[in-house]
């Protein structure tokens, strides 16, 4: 069910009076519509209340539901008004947050320790269920224990598998349907906000979204109120769940398929080096670096250009943040050292990749996407993969890279001079696939992946390349770009 409607008594914080109203709730828009009812037109001496003036904020706003319990809403904007020749006018708000089954006086009041999300597409990337059938037909649910690890000192995350039935009948049906999904559980030590609960879990989306090469799908967030025990009567420490809307909208969920990730939450998990404390160091850093990478995963509607330009920007950002702190002196001082020698001694084909004519201008003092690029494919020639693209050919990659940064250029700036060496269509979605796989070398990398695993994981991806685009990956001869 996507859409709630109900009507009630309202009253907001700090204002002693009742408002009759209905509330109107659509989970997959991410829409949360209170219309109040209020005392006050167009008739004169009958005025609306000062407390509805436009685009006022009313921090909370309680609800009595006709039969269905009670809601809280938080941060509510004044939408519209509209005034009725008559005794009353309507009032339209939209709530940020509305929890189910709560009556707050201030937002501090909405703070728990406790929140739990259910996810539906993350079956294959966790690897924590399935379902078994034998030799006679018999359906068997298999299950792993929940795994628990910590995020930060003041948090700890618990992802375990869920088995809903449709419940008992006393009529025997012909479908009987059974779902599997996978509980994502945040408990902190203190209380803290939705907002910041949201944002941690913002912070994990992205890094199951980069393993997993889909987004992942919220179907319902809850709390957990310490005062809801299962059983009020008695003593209890089992907390009753309840659920809290938000205004997000709800993204498509598209099965997560193996051969499209990365990594698996195993890969996390039984990896020797500690990941998930590389990835809170570096979290920070890398979201900007990903939200362009993920561009190309979650809006399937978006032009090769633009899917190209912002595998590009994403690469050039990535080494401005974590190479040389983006000083040009520092690049010139890594290369001395990685050839052993000064840059105007850089051998071929190596010295016009590194440190072209433009990037040797004693006028330019920043690192040009040229060098950057050649940077990050070689990678201090520890990675061999993506020159074997190139028939093991220095000359060849470096020829491509030219073939990028002018592509790069033509689209961002129309050049005409540039016109006739940008990749098209084939060839640009060949170059987009190149580049996505080197963002996503430089990415295991900074989680720490042990070598091996990033090489066999990339080395998969290449072998793949080669397979979709057999010899032609979009090589063009020209002569080398100086930009």
């Amino acid at each position: 069910m996507s859409e709630y409607k109900f009507e009630g008594k309202w009253q907001i914080a700090g204002d002693s009076n009742w408002y009759d109203g209905k509330i109107e709730i659509n989970t997959d828009d991410g829409v949360i519509l209170l219309l109040l009812f209020v005392k006050g037109g167009k008739v004169p001496g009958l005025a609306t209340p000062d407390l509805f003036t436009d685009n006022r904020t009313l921090d909370i706003i309680n609800g009595s539901l006709v039969g269905m319990g009670i809601i809280s809403l938080v941060n509510c904007v004044i939408h519209h008004r509209h005034g009725y020749y008559g005794s009353h006018s309507q009032i339209t708000l939209l709530a940020e947050k509305a929890y189910w089954g709560e009556h707050f006086n201030a937002i501090e009041d909405s703070y728990y320790k406790h929140y739990s999300l259910k996810i539906n597409n993350t079956l294959n990337w966790c690897n924590l269920c399935h379902f078994e059938v034998d030799e006679t037909g018999k359906y068997e649910w298999i299950k792993r224990d929940r795994l628990e690890f910590k995020l930060s000192d003041n948090l700890s995350v618990a992802l375990y598998p869920v088995l809903k039935d449709p419940g008992f009948s006393r009529d025997i049906k012909e479908d009987f349907i059974l779902k599997q999904y996978i509980e994502f559980s945040f408990e902190y030590n203190t209380t803290v906000s939705l907002d910041d609960f949201l944002r941690d879990y913002h912070y994990f989306e992205l890094l199951i979204t980069m393993g997993a090469g889909t987004q992942p799908s919220i179907s319902k967030i809850e709390f957990y109120n310490p005062k809801n025990t299962l059983f009020p009567a008695h003593p209890s420490d089992i907390v009753r769940p309840s659920r809290v809307f938000v205004n997000r909208k709800k993204i498509a969920a598209e099965q997560m398929l193996s051969y499209k990730m990365l990594f698996t939450l195993d890969d996390l998990v039984d990896n020797n080096c500690n990941i998930f404390d590389n990835w809170n160091q570096k979290r920070i850093l890398l979201e900007p670096i990903m939200n362009l990478y993920f561009s190309l995963i979650c809006y399937s509607d978006m032009s090769l250009e633009m899917q190209f330009l912002n595998i590009v920007q994403a690469l050039e950002t990535y080494h401005s943040r974590f190479l040389y702190k983006d000083k040009l002196k520092k690049y010139k001082e890594h290369l001395t050292e990685l050839f052993k020698c000064d840059t105007d001694q850089i051998p071929a084909p190596h010295k016009d990749a590194y440190f072209c004519e433009t990037q040797a201008d004693e006028n330019l003092n920043y690192i040009i996407l040229k060098s950057r690029l050649v940077d990050l494919f070689n990678d201090d020639f520890h990675c061999p993969l993506f020159v074997r693209l190139f028939k093991d050919d220095y000359s060849l990659m470096y020829q491509y890279i030219d073939t990028i940064v002018d592509t790069r250029h033509y689209y961002t700036h129309y050049g005409k001079s540039k016109e006739k060496k940008a990749l098209r269509s084939t060839k640009l979605i060949c170059a987009i696939d190149i580049l996505s796989i080197l963002l996503e070398y430089h990415f295991l990398k900074e989680l720490e992946f042990d070598i091996s695993y990033r090489m066999e994981k990339i080395s998969t991806r290449c072998n793949n390349l080669r397979n979709w685009y057999k010899s032609d990956l979009g090589l063009v001869t020209q002569e080398p770009s100086q930009s």
